[in-house]
């Protein structure tokens, strides 16, 4: 069976149009989002000259991007950059806090409730998303949001979500400017060399080594988030169960389970 055959059969939902124009739909959220300018205040809450760190609130592949965030500026930026998946937000945030909270439908309780309380300790608020409740708040309070593209799958809006948080560290001076387009050509690269020959690409390769096996996915700084979203990939997609430890932390005890 050919490959489009394949993909009419069994691709419904047009996953695989969606992952290949990641590269031109961040680029075109990149140079979208960077029209938007944070405001003075948010919920009577100044914005800070000088940041103390920055949160970014998430769940799932909402909060990826806040992996991103943390591992592009590993090397970068002086300010600490913490992703929480949680109801609750840590105690040191606050006031001076950048507090991003993304959430693809708006409506994901456990960043809604972490949102609220780092409002009500004076942190300074940053929506992105596609509306709903989160939307809600951030327009009642003041706050600046980063409206992503509605009607998908959460999982495929990596690209506008990770424009989005770029953007904000941009314009909240986390960071210096970002050669984003650069990066985003590099990918547009190798995608076409997947739509050049897919059945003999290495994702099709590697995709066919795992058929019937159960992945163990291991990856180290600056590229952990990159072995986190493909085994979330795996789970979300194929339905699959995939798993993912960091390096070289795997190296002192998960590593053990080969001797």
């Amino acid at each position: 069976m050919k490959f489009e055959d394949l993909v009419r059969e069994h691709d419904k939902s047009r996953m695989l149009d969606l992952i290949l124009s990641s590269p031109l739909e961040f680029v075109e959220y990149f140079e979208k989002y960077g029209e938007i300018e944070l405001p003075p205040s948010v919920a009577g809450v100044k914005i800070p000259s000088e940041w103390r760190n920055v949160a970014v609130l998430g769940m799932g592949g909402s909060a990826i991007v806040g992996d991103v965030l943390r591992s592009y500026l590993l090397d970068r930026g002086g300010t600490p950059v913490e992703v929480v998946r949680d109801l609750r937000v840590p105690a040191h945030v606050g006031r001076g806090t950048l507090l991003i909270a993304v959430s693809y439908s708006g409506n994901t309780m456990e960043t809604l409730r972490a949102a609220i309380e780092g409002l009500r300790r004076g942190a300074y608020l940053v929506a992105v998303t596609s509306g709903g409740l989160l939307g809600q708040l951030a327009a009642g309070v003041g706050a600046a949001t980063y409206k992503l593209p509605p009607g998908r799958p959460s999982r495929t809006a990596l690209p506008p979500m990770l424009a989005a948080v770029l953007r904000i560290a941009e314009a909240a001076g986390i960071t210096g400017p970002i050669d984003a387009p650069q990066a985003a050509e590099r990918a547009r690269k190798l995608v076409e060399r997947i739509r050049g020959s897919p059945l003999d690409s290495a994702p099709a390769r590697v995709a066919a080594e795992l058929n019937n096996r159960v992945p163990l996915i291991y990856s180290y700084q600056p590229y952990s988030p990159l072995g986190l979203r493909l085994k979330t990939q795996i789970n979300e997609n194929a339905k699959y169960h995939a798993f993912y430890m960091e390096l070289p932390e795997a190296d002192h005890n998960e590593v053990m389970g080969w001797e």
